[in-house]
């Protein structure tokens, strides 16, 4: 049976929902866009999933602020190879000497446990590309005494 082709942007599939990644909102800050979709997926975990598109541009791989959540987030990355800080959390603080900054390259599937600190990669060429999930959740961000760079 042949059955016409709908354009996702006019289909009305029962239990489907569709999300454009044109019309949603951006984030923006110096040297990243982060571009979340706008549909929240609830789990039988009852946690609302977000799932978004995070691109970066090159810039000096310099971090003085780095953030934890308080469950786990996941990026796939998809184009270029970024770089990204992650550093351990000791008695509520960034413990410097674990701080690290890891080269990613794309094809790779990071996950960041929950109280882990990291920030936003920095693209080592031109540009990279992610996918991130996670459950809805703020991102409080710490600002480090020194700052750490490659």
């Amino acid at each position: 049976m042949k059955v016409p082709v709908i354009d996702s942007r006019i289909a009305e599939v029962n239990g489907v929902r569709f999300c454009h990644l044109d019309d949603c909102a951006v984030y923006r800050e110096d040297y990243f866009t982060c571009t979340p979709f706008s549909l929240h997926s609830v789990f039988q975990s009852r946690a609302d999933i977000v799932c978004g598109v995070l691109e970066g541009w090159h810039h000096v791989p310099r971090f003085s602020i780095l953030e934890i959540h308080q469950d786990a987030e996941t990026f796939v990355f998809t184009d270029g190879v970024a770089l990204m800080p992650f550093c351990d959390i000791t008695d509520g603080k960034p413990d410097i000497s674990t701080a690290q900054i890891v080269r990613i390259e794309s094809g790779t599937q990071v996950e960041i446990a929950a109280g882990k600190a990291h920030f936003v990669a920095v693209a080592e060429g031109d540009y990279f590309r992610t996918i991130v999930y996670c459950p809805d959740q703020l991102a409080d961000r710490i600002l480090l005494d020194e700052a750490i760079e490659a």
